[in-house]
């Protein structure tokens, strides 16, 4: 059984006040965890799959995300990109009250309080990005001083939109380590065919208990999520590669063709086909 997915964050120094990494990869496998860090995260490379709480959505290069404490969250990216390049994230990770000595930080508490549910920037500066992407050739102590004016640039950072619903949010900390299990379950089989029972079981419930304790939980029913995880890989494959439709539905766990394209209407507003040809041609 999978153990709860909480993560440990330590500074790699024992002496520094929070944590920076730049993660590198071929892909990002699907990893469903929380911690009790603040974390601003940007991909300056890659695409795939981000899922906030009950958020699901595709990302792209310089997608930039902030995130509340204890909010549940995954990036991954399909084992097939088109130019076979790497993954790359910009991730710092810490805690608010290193800011509370200082009274002009005062606005970074609203700015925390308000990524409670995740806060995506729809069109990140030119500043914050320049900022992001060169931290990491900074010297410890610029490193801290480029911290403090990141997020200052980042309280005034415009547009942004909310990510997790209130009612997730609201519901997921009562039930944190089984959530945390179960959609690390489901996350590692979407690709095959996956049924209620199977999930179920792995929960110990009866299938209608699980429905009902899943809808509360994560803030959809089992198909909805199941369904959303799938489509968005979809649109992964129908960007990345020349695959036909209906092999594009198998990949990702549908054994009808005709359901897979029923259920991408209904949650991207337009057949397969068209979003491919749409994307192709911006």
């Amino acid at each position: 059984m999978i153990k709860p997915q909480l993560e440990t964050v330590q500074a790699a120094d024992a002496q520094a006040s929070f944590k920076f990494f730049r993660k590198e990869e071929l892909i990002f496998e699907p990893y469903w965890h929380y911690h009790p860090e603040i974390e601003l995260t940007l991909i300056s490379q890659g695409r795939g799959t981000r899922m906030v709480g009950d958020s699901i959505e595709s990302f792209q290069a310089m997608d930039l995300v902030l995130l509340g404490e204890n909010l549940p969250h995954s990036y991954s990216t399909t084992k097939f990109t088109a130019q076979n390049t790497t993954c790359i994230a910009h991730v710092f990770q810490f805690d608010r009250t290193i800011f509370e000595p200082f009274p002009e930080c005062n606005s970074f508490q609203t700015l925390f309080d308000n990524a409670r549910y995740g806060l995506k920037y729809t069109k990140p500066s030119s500043k914050i990005l320049e900022q992001i992407l060169t931290f990491e050739n900074l010297s410890p102590l610029q490193q801290l001083v480029s911290l403090f004016n990141i997020l200052d640039t980042l309280k005034d950072e415009a547009p942004y939109r909310q990510l997790s619903s209130i009612a997730y949010q609201k519901n997921v900390h009562k039930h944190q380590s089984r959530v945390a299990k179960v959609t690390q379950f489901i996350l590692e089989r979407v690709d095959a065919p996956l049924s209620l029972g199977e999930v179920s079981h792995f929960a110990g419930m009866t299938p209608n208990a699980f429905c009902s304790w899943f809808k509360k939980s994560v803030g959809h029913t089992f198909v909805t999520y199941v369904n959303t995880l799938r489509i968005e890989k979809a649109c992964q494959y129908l960007l990345e590669t020349d695959w036909d439709i209906s092999e594009i539905a198998f990949k990702i766990g549908f054994e009808n063709i005709t359901h897979f394209n029923r259920v991408f209407k209904s949650l991207k507003d337009t057949t397969p086909k068209s979003y491919r040809k749409s994307v192709h041609s911006s």
